[in-house]
């Protein structure tokens, strides 16, 4: 019978023939992140944003480099005894309005008018819909029947016709609403906003608790006397952070749209307060953009590109956090 000798616990693998090679573990960050940056549209729409914010946060430095402040009235070009507004040019680079405001100027600072209310109002929709949809996940029983019920209630409103006459009730006294809690301004908008748009968070997150609240980490945390509080948001929230992050992302556009329509139909914001959606408002009144394009192209434009670069930082988050669901 032939043996096989074994190799000697000093040979090397120069001795085996066999070349060893290191294995690198990898974090889940590490990993999100390559599947990331490997997305060019997300990477774009991220820079995109990132510009968006640091226009928004140096408006005011902007606006006293070019010499105009955002409600500063210029004189109007006169042609044929008829007040028309002024063309861009080197001195109003987007041109200027119906009033003689400069539309450059008006512009970046509704860019701070648009990401502010997004970003407030997602905050707040977040932390109710995730607070409320944890809850009716986790007891179930009636408490996620009248969790759900109210979910479903709001879900079923008019919201824009109700988030109109909200804006328009609480508009009407300086006091706005609530004792004044809701002033008329970013305020009274940013809390309209949150309050039709919770919900959808809300279903989301109750969907995923009750899929993982069956999970036997929870059931282990159940055996070693945790708490509910601490089941809840020490043992499930994290679990929930990748859809709640790529929802996020992509309710924030609806809530920029939500903005400016509620402003283009003369609500919520001050005619004080530069509005991409007041400012297409004043764009269509008497017909102005059929001579004056530069009213309604330069805020249309930056609108655009601000809701179309969230989504693609939304789908890029999606395809990086979920790869079985990725398109590619």
């Amino acid at each position: 019978m032939a043996t096989v000798q074994a190799p000697s616990p000093s040979a090397g693998p120069a001795d085996t023939g066999v070349t060893q090679v290191a294995v690198v573990g990898r974090s889940p960050w590490n990993l999100f992140w390559s599947r990331f940056v490997r997305d060019r549209a997300a990477l774009a729409g991220a820079v995109l944003i990132g510009e968006l914010i640091v226009l928004a946060i140096v408006a005011p430095l902007v606006a006293k480099m070019v010499g105009h402040g955002p409600n500063e009235l210029f004189p109007l070009s006169v042609h044929g005894g008829i007040y028309l507004p002024t063309g861009p040019s080197s001195h109003f680079w987007f041109g200027g309005d119906q009033n003689g405001r400069d539309v450059f100027v008006r512009t970046i600072y509704g860019a701070r008018t648009s990401l502010v209310v997004a970003f407030v109002a997602t905050g707040f929709a977040m932390i109710i819909g995730v607070v409320l949809g944890t809850i009716a996940g986790y007891f179930g029983g009636w408490i996620d029947t009248i969790i759900s019920r109210v979910i479903d209630i709001v879900l079923s409103l008019p919201l824009l016709l109700f988030a109109i006459g909200l804006a328009t009730v609480c508009s009407t006294t300086a006091t706005g609403c609530l004792g004044g809690l809701l002033q008329p301004g970013l305020s009274l908008v940013s809390g309209i906003i949150a309050l039709f748009t919770w919900p959808y968070i809300g279903r989301i997150v109750r969907g995923q608790v009750l899929s993982l609240r069956e999970r036997e980490f929870i059931q282990a945390a159940h055996a070693m006397g945790a708490s509910d509080a601490r089941i809840m948001f020490g043992e499930l929230l994290p679990n929930l952070v990748a859809p709640i992050v790529v929802y996020t992302t992509l309710i924030i556009p609806s809530n920029i749209i939500f903005e400016a329509s509620l402003s283009f139909l003369g609500v919520g914001i001050p005619q004080t307060t530069p509005s991409w959606g007041r400012m297409l408002s004043d764009a269509t009144a008497n017909n102005l953009f059929t001579y004056a394009w530069w009213m309604m192209l330069f805020p249309g434009v930056f609108l655009l590109l601000t809701t179309l670069a969230f989504n693609l930082v939304g789908d890029g988050l999606r395809d990086a956090l979920d790869p079985r669901g990725s398109r590619r």
